[in-house]
């Protein structure tokens, strides 16, 4: 929509003269006499009508010379005023499709009272809480009157006496009602007596805000407005108790009225609201703009042209993780005229941004943006299955069993057994069935035997039980498995046992689905390297070492492997396709000074000699020892080695990374743009390099699972990753090489929601990279340059569905990449509780209400609008512009002429 300000224009003339301007009533008069009395005798012998002609003409100068000589100027003043916006941002995430089955009836009847307000008529103790509410909207009312007023005015007690009678009016309907109270026990009689004293001292209190020279304060008005509402809610609370009393004695109506209003959705009862709340709010802020904000599609609406009956249709809400920080991050960083005056959240509050909020609750309570939290939904989680996490190696060797763990969420009425299944396409492969407790979280087990290698994907699936919030979309999951003919190899040596190798020996130890060969020389007999094929030795030829899937170097001093075995080692990854990890310390390089060995296995080139130290400057902490200095790159978002980092990790879209080849990944760098995780495809094989061995420092506090993560995801990449077929194209060759264009992939297996990359060499500006399933095209990205001075380009998928997806060079469809299998992890439909506490924080930390859905618009009378007046001021100066020159010079010349044709010249 657009919005349009509120214009206003004014004329006037200003004059610069010592003189006042007053003067001009005496003298522009005595000008005009003047000319009269100097002229009239000259134009005798003039023909009446030529002599009035050029009297008059002299006359009007000697009145305009007169007028500018009071240097007047024409001003032309306008005023823009731009009105405020308030956005109701509107949840359409799939969570707002839930309907709270196990919500207690009480709670189900509330809710259907504040829609319907036929339904809450004989309802006593409600209708009492509603009286109360009234009285704190009128005072609020009368507040935003009485904040700003002359009190020692007539008119503002003229004004005043309304509002006091109303609210009298409702202390004396409230006394009424209560008389005719239905009877509960003795205990809450007692209780209600008591909130009846209580409603009776706020009603005298009440005469206090309409007396006095002075008004009593913002504090005095948000006390008594509290109160009201506190006694509100115990009513509330009384009327829950008699619902539930009534229902338990027989009262059918009230129970299928419960019912019917479990069947409802979140989303259609916001959509009810909004239907009866839009249409009025211009009323309750006036001259500010209302839009609702779609949270999902970030599309909004003016309020008035809202159509809130979209919100009830089946189709209302749309996929995606809820991003609900990230849209309040945006929505306050829009540049406008319009100022923004409040933002109202409407929805159960999940947010699964992973962002950290308190940012945003400072930045809105700087500017002093209240958001006002509307929730919607229960505070419990409805009777639903859910699998929430699933656990299963991402290898697996054939004919051996692999074991999956899975976390699962189950809330029932009772406890159920179900059918727990594991399937490879429409293929079962296993199955049992698994007790629910039905009250929470618990880990089930399972396990299959593959036959077949591949890579494949499975789907672990528990059967539906009666009553579920969402019997079929969250009782799934799909998890991919590699099976090959044999478990995963692994051989690590290192010197000594420093940090980061013991890390990484513990991560390899616990993983069941790799053979690892640890070798520490210190640790050895004699502390000296053995050659050979068994566990414990280093391999003594090219084959031997081509059994392992990833080799891992330690701080090797020089001559711990003779050049033979480094040669054998460049062998092993550039032409047979291996993959090594060198865990660097940071001070030398890993790999010898031999011909092309660097060159060849090395991400980055040997670091120049370090500068001698300043004595006299503060130490600071080397890179990758604080987690603050980490800078994870653009492709280090999708790698799969640095994708479980940290998403507070600050992003360097371009890290210098001085050291870097042309064809390495930069993944992760320092502050100072050092690189410290690299990778590269070198050959036929990879290379990775942790050129830190402080890396263990700053991820271990805070960030443990992620290092583990990391060393499981580096064998991922080191056994899936890699380039497909290469096919040499001169004239579409971007580098100095000429290198053959091809694709290269991290890994087989991706989350969709997390995304991926694809890598290529040899192209050009321009290049687009597909992605299709079933041989259609269901997405495309551009190739971009991997960092400034690379030589690889990547190509950056967010979008995938979950399918068997490959991908090619669109200008050269020959050039492909491996398959790979997407699965998709939805974490909106987990959880589906509504969150207070996170609403109630943003409320609270921006200076905000938190109300219910049901009656959000009590948070507007607590709001102050807003506008931005801006004017701007154009001046013509009348007695020295050049126009007015021009025209007196015409009249004069007109004048002249005017008198010579006449024969007064």
């Amino acid at each position: 929509m657009e919005l349009k300000p509120i214009e206003s224009i004014e004329y006037g003339l200003r004059f610069a003269s010592l003189l006042s301007p007053w003067w001009q009533l005496l003298l522009l008069p005595l000008a005009g006499l003047a000319g009269w009395a100097l002229y009239r005798v000259q134009f005798r012998s003039v023909p009446r009508r030529h002599a009035l002609a050029l009297l008059g003409l002299r006359i009007g100068l000697l009145v305009l010379l007169v007028f500018l000589a009071f240097r007047p100027s024409l001003v032309r003043k306008q005023t823009l005023t731009y009105n405020g916006r308030v956005l109701l941002v509107t949840d359409t995430s799939q969570s707002m499709a839930t309907r709270d089955n196990a919500a207690p009836d009480a709670s189900v009847l509330h809710v259907r009272r504040r829609l319907s307000e036929a339904f809450g008529e004989g309802a006593m103790y409600y209708q009492l809480s509603r009286v109360l509410l009234e009285i704190e909207g009128e005072l609020r009312r009368f507040e935003a009157v009485a904040r700003l007023a002359d009190r020692s005015s007539d008119d503002f007690w003229d004004t005043v006496a309304p509002y006091q009678d109303r609210i009298q009016g409702h202390f004396g309907r409230f006394e009424e009602l209560a008389a005719g109270a239905p009877k509960l026990s003795d205990e809450l009689d007692r209780r209600f007596a008591d909130l009846r004293r209580e409603v009776k001292d706020l009603g005298a209190r009440s005469t206090t805000f309409f007396s006095g020279d002075s008004g009593p304060g913002r504090k005095a008005f948000d006390d008594f407005a509290a109160d009201l509402s506190t006694a509100a809610g115990e009513l509330e609370r009384l009327q829950g108790i008699k619902d539930d009393q009534d229902i338990a004695n027989g009262a059918a109506a009230l129970q299928a009225a419960a019912g019917e209003e479990r069947t409802h959705t979140r989303i259609g009862l916001l959509g009810e609201k909004l239907a009866q709340a839009t249409p009025t709010l211009e009323t309750l802020l006036p001259n500010q703009f209302f839009q609702v904000v779609d949270l999902m599609s970030a599309q909004r609406t003016a309020a008035r042209e809202f159509d809130a009956a979209a919100l009830q249709r089946p189709d209302a809400t749309r996929p995606g993780a809820t991003d609900l920080v990230g849209t309040l991050e945006t929505l306050l960083a829009e540049k406008s005229d319009f100022p923004l005056t409040a933002v109202f959240v409407l929805g159960d509050g999940r947010d699964l941004s992973n962002r950290d909020v308190k940012n945003v609750e400072q930045a809105y309570a700087q500017k002093q943006i209240p958001i006002h939290a509307a929730p919607v939904g229960a505070g419990m989680e409805p009777y639903d299955v859910a699998i929430l996490r699933l656990i299963a190696p991402p290898f697996a060797a054939k004919e051996t069993p692999v074991h999956v763990r899975l976390t699962v969420k189950a809330f029932l009425p009772a406890p159920a057994e179900v059918k727990l299944s594991l399937a490879r396409g429409a293929e079962p492969v296993a199955s049992e069935a698994v007790p629910l407790t039905g009250k929470g979280e618990q880990t089930l087990h399972i396990a299959f035997t593959p036959r077949e290698t591949g890579v494949y994907r499975y789907t672990a699936k528990l059967d539906t039980v009666a009553g579920e919030a969402f019997p079929v979309q969250n009782n799934t999951m799909d998890f991919v498995v590699n099976v090959r003919d044999e478990r995963a190899k692994v051989l690590l040596l290192d010197w000594k046992p420093r940090w980061e190798t013991r890390f990484a020996l513990n991560t390899f130890r616990r993983l069941d689905y790799i053979d690892l060969n640890p070798i520490v020389i210190l640790a050895q007999e004699n502390q000296t390297l053995r050659r050979g094929v068994q566990k414990g030795m280093f391999p003594d030829s090219l084959p031997a070492l081509e059994m392992y899937d990833l080799v891992l170097l330690g701080d090797l001093p020089e001559g711990t492997l003779s050049d033979a075995e480094w040669e054998m080692l460049r062998t092993y990854v550039v032409d047979k396709g291996g993959s090594v990890c060198f865990l660097g310390s940071g001070q030398r390089p890993p790999v010898p000074d031999g011909p092309g060995l660097r060159e060849a296995l090395l991400p980055l080139t040997a670091a120049a000699p370090a500068p001698p130290a300043d004595a006299n400057a503060a130490p600071s902490a080397p890179p990758g020892e604080s987690l603050d200095r980490l800078r994870r790159t653009r492709p280090g978002e999708l790698h799969p080695v640095t994708q479980a980092l940290p998403d507070t990790l600050v992003v360097d879209t371009d890290p210098r990374a001085p050291r870097a080849r042309p064809d390495t990944q930069v993944l992760l760098a320092s502050d100072g743009g050092e690189a410290l995780l690299t990778a590269r495809m070198t050959g036929e094989g990879k290379a990775f390099l942790i050129d830190t061995d402080r890396l263990w420092k700053a991820l271990n506090p805070t960030a443990l699972e992620a290092h583990s993560e990391m060393y499981v995801a580096l064998l991922t990449w080191a056994i899936e990753g890699g380039y497909g077929p290469r096919e040499t194209d001169a004239s579409a060759a971007s580098d100095p090489d000429g290198a053959p264009m091809a694709l290269a992939l991290d890994r087989r297996a991706f989350t969709a929601q997390k995304g991926l990359q694809v890598w290529a060499q040899g192209v050009s500006e321009g290049f687009v990279v597909e992605a299709l399933v079933n041989d259609e095209v269901v997405a495309s990205a551009p190739l971009q340059p991997a960092r400034t001075g690379s030589t690889l380009w990547r190509a950056a998928f967010t979008e995938l569905p979950a399918a068997d997806v490959t991908f090619r060079l669109a200008a050269a469809p020959q050039v492909t990449a491996g398959a790979v299998v997407i699965t998709r992890d939805d974490p909106e439909l987990k959880y589906l509780a509504r969150d207070d506490a996170f609403l109630r924080r943003l409320a609270v930390a921006t200076g905000g209400r938190f109300h219910e859905f049901t009656d959000f618009e009590r948070s507007f009378l607590e709001t102050t609008p807003k506008s931005v007046v801006r004017k701007s001021q154009w001046e013509w100066r009348l007695w020295d512009a050049w126009t007015l020159l021009v025209l007196l010079a015409a009249a004069l010349t007109v004048e002249w002429v005017y008198r010579k044709l006449v024969g007064l010249v």
